[in-house]
């Protein structure tokens, strides 16, 4: 992935602002080997996005990791990884233990859901990446 700021662009860092009358790579990401965890952050929630979307974002290399220098998104179903029953009748809690498994987004009932028969679980697991807390970039003034 290639993030390449353009003409007359104000491109700015943690460290340095620069002025670029021509384009300036600013960000490059080839996924040669391996997914760097300080680069790049999961969100996990089931909080929809704030448009209901029916799934669940996690951090699994199931759903999320690198091959061949490509970077692999994947949804998978839920009911594989956890059993028809537990969509039906199942708690799903994101409150992990470490940074890298606990909920990211506790907006919009993020973080637990309890099924109940006619309010399932999310039925596809996905996986949603960002660089949020590593780069960031100003285009214009």
């Amino acid at each position: 992935m290639r993030v390449v700021g353009g003409a007359a662009a104000t491109v700015t860092s943690m460290v340095t602002a620069l002025a670029v009358k021509e384009e300036y790579l600013i960000f490059e990401e080839d996924f040669d080997s391996t997914f760097d965890l300080s680069v790049w952050k999961h969100d996990i929630t089931l909080g929809g996005n704030g448009n209901r979307e029916f799934e669940v974002y996690v951090n699994s290399r199931n759903n999320s990791y690198v091959k061949d220098g490509k970077l692999h998104l994947r949804a998978t179903l839920t009911d594989e990884a956890y059993g028809r029953e537990s969509i039906e009748n199942g708690v799903m809690d994101l409150w992990g233990t470490s940074p890298y498994s606990s909920c990211s987004s506790p907006q919009f009932a993020g973080c637990r859901k309890e099924a109940n028969g006619h309010d399932i679980l999310p039925p596809v697991q996905s996986a949603r990446i960002q660089t949020m807390e590593s780069f960031s970039f100003k285009y214009g003034r």
